[in-house]
Protein backbone atom coordinates (compact mmCIF):
# COMPACT_ATOMS: atom_id res chain seq x y z
CA UNK A 1 0.00 0.00 0.00
CA UNK A 2 1.34 3.30 -0.99
CA UNK A 3 -0.44 6.92 -1.20
CA UNK A 4 -1.75 6.51 -4.61
CA UNK A 5 -3.81 3.32 -2.93
CA UNK A 6 -5.59 6.06 -0.41
CA UNK A 7 -7.04 8.05 -2.89
CA UNK A 8 -7.57 11.68 -4.24
CA UNK A 9 -7.72 13.87 -0.60
CA UNK A 10 -6.68 11.22 1.36
CA UNK A 11 -2.97 11.13 2.79
CA UNK A 12 -0.64 7.95 3.68
CA UNK A 13 1.08 7.23 6.35
CA UNK A 14 2.65 3.52 8.12
CA UNK A 15 -0.23 1.28 7.18
CA UNK A 16 -3.24 3.95 7.04
CA UNK A 17 -5.04 6.27 5.26
CA UNK A 18 -5.87 9.95 6.48
CA UNK A 19 -8.46 12.72 5.81
CA UNK A 20 -9.09 15.39 7.02
CA UNK A 21 -12.77 17.49 6.85
CA UNK A 22 -13.28 21.28 7.03
CA UNK A 23 -16.81 20.93 7.93
CA UNK A 24 -17.75 21.86 11.49
CA UNK A 25 -19.87 19.06 12.60
CA UNK A 26 -20.98 17.55 16.25
CA UNK A 27 -18.54 14.14 16.85
CA UNK A 28 -21.17 12.04 16.03
CA UNK A 29 -21.83 13.48 12.59
CA UNK A 30 -18.20 13.52 12.24
CA UNK A 31 -18.30 9.79 13.18
CA UNK A 32 -21.00 9.21 10.53
CA UNK A 33 -19.56 11.05 7.46
CA UNK A 34 -15.89 9.26 8.52
CA UNK A 35 -18.34 6.15 8.18
CA UNK A 36 -19.99 6.84 5.06
CA UNK A 37 -16.64 6.74 3.41
CA UNK A 38 -15.86 3.15 4.71
CA UNK A 39 -13.81 5.17 7.63
CA UNK A 40 -13.52 6.07 11.49
CA UNK A 41 -12.58 9.40 13.24
CA UNK A 42 -8.56 8.82 13.99
CA UNK A 43 -7.16 6.66 16.72
CA UNK A 44 -3.58 8.40 17.58
CA UNK A 45 -1.58 5.00 19.04
CA UNK A 46 1.80 6.74 18.97
CA UNK A 47 4.12 9.81 19.21
CA UNK A 48 4.71 9.43 15.69
CA UNK A 49 1.30 9.42 14.90
CA UNK A 50 0.59 12.47 16.53
CA UNK A 51 3.46 13.76 14.59
CA UNK A 52 1.88 13.18 11.61
CA UNK A 53 -1.20 14.45 12.03
CA UNK A 54 -0.18 17.66 13.59
CA UNK A 55 2.51 18.30 10.70
CA UNK A 56 -0.09 17.61 8.10
CA UNK A 57 -3.49 18.77 9.22
CA UNK A 58 -3.46 20.93 12.73
CA UNK A 59 -0.15 22.85 12.34
CA UNK A 60 -1.60 24.42 8.45
CA UNK A 61 -4.90 25.15 10.01
CA UNK A 62 -3.29 27.26 13.09
CA UNK A 63 -6.12 27.47 15.86
CA UNK A 64 -8.50 24.93 14.50
CA UNK A 65 -9.25 22.00 16.58
CA UNK A 66 -10.09 18.31 14.79
CA UNK A 67 -12.52 15.53 16.22
CA UNK A 68 -10.55 12.11 17.12
CA UNK A 69 -11.84 8.86 17.53
CA UNK A 70 -11.69 9.22 21.40
CA UNK A 71 -15.06 8.71 23.46
CA UNK A 72 -15.82 9.15 27.25
CA UNK A 73 -18.20 6.10 28.49
CA UNK A 74 -18.38 4.23 31.64
CA UNK A 75 -16.26 7.13 33.54
CA UNK A 76 -13.15 6.56 31.31
CA UNK A 77 -11.82 7.76 27.57
CA UNK A 78 -12.04 4.46 24.91
CA UNK A 79 -10.70 4.92 21.38
CA UNK A 80 -13.79 3.75 19.09
CA UNK A 81 -12.45 0.45 18.58
CA UNK A 82 -12.64 -0.04 22.04
CA UNK A 83 -9.49 0.16 22.75
CA UNK A 84 -7.77 1.89 25.84
CA UNK A 85 -6.01 5.18 25.47
CA UNK A 86 -2.17 4.72 26.04
CA UNK A 87 -0.43 7.10 24.03
CA UNK A 88 -1.44 10.53 26.55
CA UNK A 89 0.58 13.32 25.23
CA UNK A 90 -2.25 16.02 24.40
CA UNK A 91 -2.50 19.66 25.07
CA UNK A 92 -3.58 20.50 28.59
CA UNK A 93 -7.24 20.21 28.70
CA UNK A 94 -7.50 17.97 26.38
CA UNK A 95 -9.45 16.10 24.81
CA UNK A 96 -12.36 17.79 25.49
CA UNK A 97 -15.61 17.11 23.72
CA UNK A 98 -15.32 21.44 21.82
CA UNK A 99 -17.01 22.08 18.18
CA UNK A 100 -14.63 20.95 15.82
CA UNK A 101 -13.07 19.24 12.07
CA UNK A 102 -13.25 15.50 11.87
CA UNK A 103 -9.79 14.02 11.20
CA UNK A 104 -10.63 10.08 9.52
CA UNK A 105 -8.86 7.59 8.61
CA UNK A 106 -9.00 4.19 7.16
CA UNK A 107 -6.52 0.91 8.22
CA UNK A 108 -5.58 -1.08 4.95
Amino acid sequence: LDSEACGIGWKFFNTSCYKISSRSKTWEEGLADCNSMNADLVVIKSQEEMDFIYNLFVKPLQSRNAWIGLNFKGGSFLWIDGTKVTYRNWNIREPNNVKALNTVWRLW
